[in-house]
């Protein structure tokens, strides 16, 4: 979106229409796939027949170009009449630094093999893929899209005062309050930056105190001698509760497969001699 936005408010006004234009094509596309798998899949067919629908990719020809067929076509007039890929749109837009952040994000999205082997949603390495929601692996996606929106929208601001002159003269903007609404965007947008940041850090924290409660607990598993929750939560000197949660987000992490050793219950005879049952 801010590449496009980018572009867009860069370029002009034809450039602009070109861009709305080019829904119809889109439309086009959809159009002749849906031509070939409605039948199959058992729809009704489409409300346009292919001799309308190759009209009206003739009609567009006519008026723009061939190029403007393509995806992107709508920016071929940026790039001497050739279709860009979208990593030219960075460049173009002076965003492409951006791209890594860009294909970091797209890893989750698509099945490819990276997307497998590593999820955005956990902090620690797994071989488990989240099918819910997470509150981890936010801080960086959300960083980047307080980025990209605040800067929309100071760009939209600015573009309000200096390119739309009714908004001057009817008082909706001058020039001090204009300043002072681009100083505030900047202001909250680094200190939510710097919120999420911190918020990150502690979520790194328990990750890795979890860790270690984790190890802990699974070496006195796997020594193999009997014990309960509560003798375990003892020797280890934490919280039953605080075990029992850890515990079992290991289990279901494929992290331990002894869980039956620490949800075992002292009968009361063995709890009063102090043994663990077998």
């Amino acid at each position: 979106m801010w590449v496009v936005f980018v572009l867009l408010a860069d370029g002009d006004e034809d450039l602009s229409r070109r861009y709305l234009a080019h829904e119809v094509v889109e439309s086009l596309k959809g159009q002749e796939e849906y031509e070939e798998t409605w039948d199959a899949l058992g729809h009704e067919p489409p409300d346009w027949t292919a001799a309308e629908r190759e009209q009206t990719r003739a009609e567009l020809a006519a008026e723009f170009d061939g190029t403007f067929l393509v995806d992107y076509g709508w920016a071929a007039k940026l790039f001497n009449g050739k279709a860009p890929k979208f990593r030219q749109l960075q460049e173009s837009a002076e965003l492409d630094h951006w791209r890594g952040c860009y294909r970091m994000a797209s890893h989750g999205t698509h099945a490819n093999p990276k997307g497998i082997s590593w999820n955005i949603q956990d902090l620690s390495p797994t071989d488990w893929i989240w099918a819910g929601p997470s509150n981890a692996g936010l801080v960086e996606p959300a960083q980047y899209s307080l980025i990209a929106l605040a800067g929309l929208t100071a760009s939209l601001i600015g573009y309000a005062f200096s390119e739309l002159p009714d908004s001057a003269e009817d008082g909706i903007l001058d020039q001090s309050e204009t300043l002072v609404r681009l100083q505030a965007i900047g202001i909250l947008r680094d200190l939510a930056i710097e919120t999420l940041g911190e918020v990150h850090a502690e979520q790194e924290a328990e990750e890795e105190a979890l860790a270690d409660l984790v190890g802990r607990a699974t070496t006195v598993l796997r020594q193999g001698a009997p014990t309960t929750a509560e003798r375990l939560a003892a020797e280890l000197d934490v919280d039953i509760e605080e075990l029992a949660e850890a515990l079992d987000g290991a289990v279901a992490r494929g992290e331990l497969f002894q869980e039956k050793r620490y949800r075992m219950e002292a009968t009361d005879d063995e709890t009063s001699e102090g043994v663990a049952p077998g």
